[in-house]
């Protein structure tokens, strides 16, 4: 017992005081086995190879077949295939690489990651958009075509109507008014000698044809922010329904290979709920914007109607003294 207690003593000196050996880690470039220097301190590892210039922090098998509860043994460490050496950014991998080359008696600083390596894979694995895209599989397409063709149409459109100026002032059958306001004193001066309900109507007409050219295109964005969850949802069904079927055909599918696919199957619902977001809310902010210029023009066209009301009473009222004068 004595004799086991002073190794505990020891290897617990070794390991943290720092241990130096030789053996064999998988490189992430190219992911074979390279010679070279291991320097593990307390529960962290470094290795740096001989025969390149790769080097980072280790990555070490857990199983018990392999390691006897995790120790670091040189020699079950030089023996193990499932010694890796996690990918490191370049500045790292450079002191790293430094201070396992550096010459007895030199301080060095190395740096320590107190998640062991978790924080350099979770960094490492990151995708990139195009990585992310090619996740979604077919479905990621239509919803990419949606969110394209509601963008094109999204900034047409508002650039369309929010460039319409309300008219100022009160209405005048001779004044200068932007589009679509234009058209109400033009249409309102060529039925000056007709009833104010048919004017209405003729006016009227007008509004429902600016009405309908401002609501061009935005129901595509409307639909857009309807159908691109349903087509996100739809990829996420048919990814689980994949993740299900590995379930049945495999007996103990790795949990890696099924986080995976369920990630898999939700990336086409972010995407959907990209696309369908600001399309709902562009389409409610342009749908209200021209309820307010429909509105405005309604107003205004009520004016038009007094005044041209106003000049055929006037020229009644001229036509009816000549005649009294004759």
């Amino acid at each position: 017992q004595f004799k086991l207690a002073k190794l505990s003593a020891e290897r617990l000196e070794e390991s943290f005081g720092g241990l130096r050996f030789v053996g064999r880690a998988v490189t992430p470039a190219d992911d074979v086995e390279e010679e070279g220097s291991f320097l593990a301190l307390g529960p962290a590892a470094y290795f740096s190879s001989s025969e390149t210039t790769a080097s980072g922090v280790v990555e070490f098998a857990r199983r018990s077949d392999d390691l006897d509860g995790g120790s670091l043994d040189p020699a079950t460490l030089a023996r193990s295939r499932s010694t890796r050496v996690l990918p490191t950014p370049a500045a790292v991998s450079a002191t790293i690489r430094e201070a396992l080359n550096a010459p007895a008696g030199t301080s060095t600083i190395l740096p320590f990651d107190p998640t062991l390596g978790k924080a350099i894979v979770l960094a490492s694995s990151d995708p990139t958009l195009m990585e992310e895209l090619a996740k979604g599989g077919v479905w990621i397409f239509p919803i990419l075509g949606f969110a394209l063709l509601s963008t094109l149409i999204a900034l047409y459109k508002a650039w369309e109507i929010l460039s319409i100026k309300y008219p100022t002032g009160q209405p005048a059958l001779d004044g200068k008014y932007d589009a679509p306001f234009a058209a109400l004193p033009e249409t309102a001066r060529g039925n000056l000698g007709k009833s104010a309900e048919i004017l209405e109507e003729v006016l009227y007409e007008q509004i429902i044809e600016a009405q309908a050219r401002l609501e061009k295109w935005l129901p595509v964005v409307a639909v857009t922010a309807a159908a691109a969850p349903l087509l996100g949802l739809l990829g996420t069904v048919t990814g689980m329904i994949d993740v299900f079927q590995q379930l049945t055909h495999f007996a103990n599918p790795e949990n890696s290979e099924l986080s995976r696919g369920i990630s898999e199957a939700l990336v086409t619902t972010k995407f959907g709920l990209i696309t369908a977001i600001p399309a709902l809310i562009v389409h409610a902010l342009l749908s209200r914007r021209v309820q307010g210029i429909i509105a405005k023009m309604e107003s205004f066209a009520s004016g038009f109607v007094s005044l041209a009301a106003n000049g055929n009473k006037s020229t009644a009222a001229e036509t009816s003294s000549n005649e009294s004068r004759d």
